[in-house]
């Protein structure tokens, strides 16, 4: 027994490399951008913070607590409650450097697995047979890569699902620091109009400044007749006498304060849930936006090769129903964005976010099961063109996924490689060879062999009706769990 021989031992470690690494890049990417964000809601939520905090704010003189009564002392303790919230509000940033510290000591252990494929490939340089701790070593180390991979994937979505937290919590604190100044401003108010009570017409002119603080779009969208009611009021007690004013402006002022307060907090709960809605839908368009590589393209043009979006990519290639499930749910939540019906629009949203990321899956394990196909093709062209055949390669059915074929030429000797795929990730060739009418074949299948294991293709044996046309005097049979299986017709 001679073991494991040295090209077994090649095909393990070159499995599947290049879309590996592309895969790393991408998740590499989509985690140091959402550290970025989070860093990003933080440092907004402080400037916030140090806003409120920076905020000077006046006690009510006693003229303003006997004027408006307990409406300034509820608005001097949400002015208070409102401060302490914002300003204990923060993102903890230790789980967002604790992902991109790991993300560190993951691409430090890819650095480890390079160099252990390294050393395995010095270590076979001059064997062909008893590769047997060579190809162990080499199996452990795939596993090592598959579940760097899988840590980096579960990696990515805990970088995003703590981006979303942060936006979130950004979105209530700008919320609560709009309150906060809108309490801050009536509270000044109030001062303003006991201190000046007996002076109308600035009292006149705090009503309506307060009435036009009240924004008009909005009011009339959530409460359009209420809103046309209390601005009759308004219009009218501008109108009205100064003793009138004096006696009466409190009353007016509260009602406008509590209509003012209602619609604030109308705005903020619709605000949040759009933003809430929005953050999803967001995350879904930059998937579905996602470009991937033809594998024609990347060969010639590498990663400057231009990339065809999520769907188009899928459906260039394989027959799915990702589109549908997609565009169904994704058009429920667009219609429901529409009437605003945010919070119904976001539970679609989750369910489309989950759809995407299959379908981005399934496109990453697509772009790289073809681009290993193809650089086998290539790779069996440019070692039959070395050994100066003629050579021609073909893409099955105008589809890389279906496999490509390689035919190669010597007067009139033909070699076919008329299907290169992969079956359950190890490579399968089937081979029509058509001799030399003058039974002189231009290059021997032994020096074809060679020349294939010299250039890292795991080739092991050419057989005719399951018989070695290269080690004939054996009859050597063709393994069925061969790592490079072939077979050979005239």
């Amino acid at each position: 027994m001679s073991g494991r021989k040295s090209c077994e031992v090649a095909d393990l470690l070159q499995q599947g490399q290049k879309g590996r690494v592309l895969t790393e890049k991408a998740l590499n990417s989509s985690i140091e951008e959402n550290y970025r964000n989070i860093n990003k809601s933080a440092s907004e939520i402080i400037e916030l913070q140090r806003a409120v905090e920076a905020k000077k704010v006046s006690e009510l003189s006693a003229d303003a607590k006997e004027m408006f009564g307990n409406e300034s002392v509820v608005i001097e303790k949400n002015i208070k409650d409102l401060k302490k919230k914002i300003l204990d509000r923060q993102i903890h940033l230790q789980g967002a450097k604790d992902c991109i510290e790991t993300l560190k000591d993951l691409n430090a252990e890819i650095s480890e697995c390079d160099n252990e494929a390294t050393k395995i490939r010095n270590a076979i340089r001059f064997k062909s047979d008893y590769c047997d701790n060579e190809y162990n070593r080499a199996k452990t180390l795939n596993k090592r890569y598959a579940k760097n991979l899988s840590e980096r994937k579960g990696l990515d979505i805990e970088a995003r699902t703590m981006n979303i937290n942060a936006a979130n919590i950004l979105q209530e604190v700008i919320a609560e620091k709009k309150s906060f100044d809108i309490y801050c401003n009536s509270l000044e108010n109030m001062n303003k109009s006991a201190a000046n009570r007996r002076q109308a017409n600035e009292l006149r002119e705090q009503l309506k400044e307060d009435w036009e603080n009240i924004p008009a779009d909005w009011a009339n969208k959530f409460y359009g007749d209420e809103y046309k009611n209390i601005s009759n009021k308004v219009m009218d007690f501008l109108k009205a006498s100064d003793d009138m004013v004096i006696q009466n402006i409190a009353e007016i002022k509260k009602e406008l304060n509590r209509f003012s307060d209602k619609l604030q907090n109308k705005i903020n709960v619709w605000k949040k849930e759009k933003s809430e809605a929005e953050q999803v839908e967001n995350l879904i368009l930059g998937i579905i936006d996602t470009g991937f590589y033809d594998p024609l393209d990347y060969n010639n043009d590498g990663e400057l090769a231009n990339k065809i979006k999520l769907f188009d990519y899928i459906e260039k290639y394989k027959a799915t129903d990702y589109k549908d499930k997609f565009l169904h749910d994704f058009n429920i939540a667009k219609n429901l964005m529409r009437d605003e019906k945010f919070v119904d629009a976001k539970k679609y949203y989750d369910k489309v976010l989950i759809v995407a990321d299959e379908a981005k899956n399934f496109a990453l394990n697509l772009q790289e099961n073809m681009i290993k196909k193809m650089e086998l093709a290539k790779a069996i062209e440019n070692v039959m063109y070395e050994l100066n055949y003629d050579t021609e390669t073909v893409v099955i059915n105008d589809n890389p996924d279906d496999g490509f074929r390689v035919i190669c030429k010597a007067g009139d000797e033909i070699i076919d490689f008329d299907n290169i795929n992969f079956i359950d990730g190890k490579p399968v060739v089937d081979i029509n060879h058509k001799e030399s009418a003058i039974g002189d074949c231009h290059k021997s299948w032994s020096s074809i062999i060679i020349k294939m294991r010299e250039n890292g293709i795991p080739m092991m044996d050419v057989t005719k009706n399951g018989e070695s046309v290269v080690y004939n005097d054996r009859k050597q049979k063709v393994k069925e769990n061969s790592a490079f299986g072939t077979s050979m017709t005239n």
